[in-house]
C-alpha cells in the first residue's frame, strides 16, 4: 500500500513536470510533495503549498504585527502613540478614515513592491494579496465595506507596465471579503508625473484634478451612505489614495473610505526648529536618527541652491581644508 500516496495529485505531478514549479520572489524550485507536509515554516508561521512563495520566502514577507496609526496606518512606537493618531497626522485633515497597512516599505517588500509593477511578477502579487488577507482577516471583516476598488492608473502607464498590481490585489481581496471590485467609480483623467519621481512636499499638488468620475452624472442614490475599500501596492504621503477618497465622498455620497495597503513607507520627517525650516530624512537609511542632518536655510540665503548645503553641528565639516602643496620641479 505504499504506492498509494503517490497516486494523489496526479495532475499537478505532471505539469510539474512540464512547466516545474519555482518560488515567486527567490526563483527557486520547488518540491511539491515535500512541501504538501509542511503545515507551518520554521518561523512558526502557516504555510500554503498552492501560494507562489517557498518556505523560507514565506518568513520574510510575513507581518511583523507592530502597531500603526489607525488613520493614516503609519507604524508607530510608544512615543509617537497619542489618544487616536500618532505625532505626523495630528494636524492633517484626509478624506480617508483608516489605513490598514501590512508591512514596512523596506527590505525584501520593498524589493517585491518594485518587482509586481511588471506583468511577470502577477503571480507575487497575488500571493502577497492572500497573506494579507490571512494575517488582517479581521480588521477587514469588521470594515464591513460594500465595493473594493483599485487605485486607477492612466492609460498610458498602463500601456508601458502592461497590468496594474493595485487590479490584481483588489481582486483576490474582493474574493477573500465576497464583495465585487467596482473599476467605474473612478478613473485617472489626466496624465501626470509618477509619484516617486516629485518631492513629498509637492506630491499633494501633483495628484490635484488627476482623478475624476467614471460618468459624468454620478449615482449618487446607489452609493450614498455606503462604505468603500481603496487598495494599493505603497503609501508614502497618502496623497493618492486621499484624492480619490475625495472623489468618493464629494461625487457619490460614501459615508466612510478605508484604504488598504501591502507596505507603508514612512515618508518625510518634518521638524520645526528656529532657524531651520524643513529637515529630510531618507527612509531607507538604516543609520540611527540623530542631530547630524542637512538644512536647508531658505530665510537667510536669497539666492539658495539645493547644491549649497551645509551641515548642522557638525564639528567635521567646520574644519578648514589644508592646501596641498605644490610640486617643485
Amino acid at each position: 500500500m505504499r504506492w498509494i500516496p503517490f497516486l494523489t495529485n496526479v495532475p499537478q505531478r505532471l505539469l510539474n513536470l512540464i512547466l516545474p514549479l519555482r518560488c515567486a520572489y527567490c526563483g527557486r524550485l520547488r518540491d511539491f510533495q515535500a512541501e504538501q507536509q509542511k503545515p507551518y515554516t520554521l518561523g512558526g508561521h502557516h504555510f500554503h503549498p498552492e501560494w507562489g512563495l517557498c518556505e523560507e520566502c514565506t518568513d520574510l514577507f510575513w507581518p511583523p504585527g507592530e502597531d500603526f496609526c489607525p488613520k493614516c496606518g503609519a507604524f508607530m512606537n510608544g512615543r509617537d502613540v497619542t489618544e487616536r493618531r500618532c505625532k505626523r497626522c495630528e494636524g492633517r485633515n484626509f478624506w480617508f478614515d483608516h489605513v490598514l497597512p501590512m508591512g514596512h516599505y523596506q527590505g525584501d517588500l520593498r524589493t517585491a513592491v518594485l518587482m509586481m509593477k511588471k506583468r511577470s511578477a502577477e503571480s507575487l502579487a497575488q500571493t502577497l494579496a492572500r497573506m494579507f488577507c490571512e494575517t488582517q482577516w479581521f480588521p477587514l471583516r469588521s470594515l464591513d465595506v460594500h465595493v473594493v476598488l483599485p487605485v486607477p492608473m492612466h492609460p498610458f502607464y498602463l500601456w508601458v507596465r502592461g497590468v496594474n498590481d493595485a487590479r490584481v490585489i483588489a481582486g483576490e481581496i474582493s474574493k477573500f471579503l465576497q464583495v465585487p471590485v467596482n473599476e467605474r467609480l473612478v478613473r485617472c483623467s489626466r496624465l501626470t508625473l509618477a509619484q516617486r519621481a516629485v518631492r513629498m512636499s509637492e506630491r499633494a499638488e501633483n495628484v490635484r484634478g488627476m482623478f475624476s468620475a467614471y460618468d459624468s452624472e454620478p449615482d449618487r442614490t446607489r452609493w450614498l451612505g455606503k462604505r468603500a475599500l481603496i487598495v494599493d501596492d505603497v503609501m508614502t504621503t497618502g496623497s493618492t489614495v486621499n484624492e480619490v477618497a475625495r472623489i468618493l465622498k464629494s461625487e457619490f455620497g460614501f459615508s466612510r473610505v478605508f484604504v488598504a495597503v501591502l507596505a507603508r513607507a514612512r515618508g518625510k520627517v518634518q521638524l520645526h526648529v528656529e532657524g531651520v525650516t524643513e529637515i529630510d530624512v531618507d527612509p531607507h537609511e538604516k543609520k540611527p536618527f540623530n542631530r547630524t542632518y542637512t538644512v536647508y536655510r531658505r530665510g537667510k540665503e536669497p539666492n539658495f541652491k539645493e547644491k549649497k548645503v551645509r551641515k548642522f553641528n557638525d564639528p567635521a565639516s567646520r574644519r578648514r581644508k589644508l592646501k596641498k602643496p605644490k610640486k617643485q620641479k
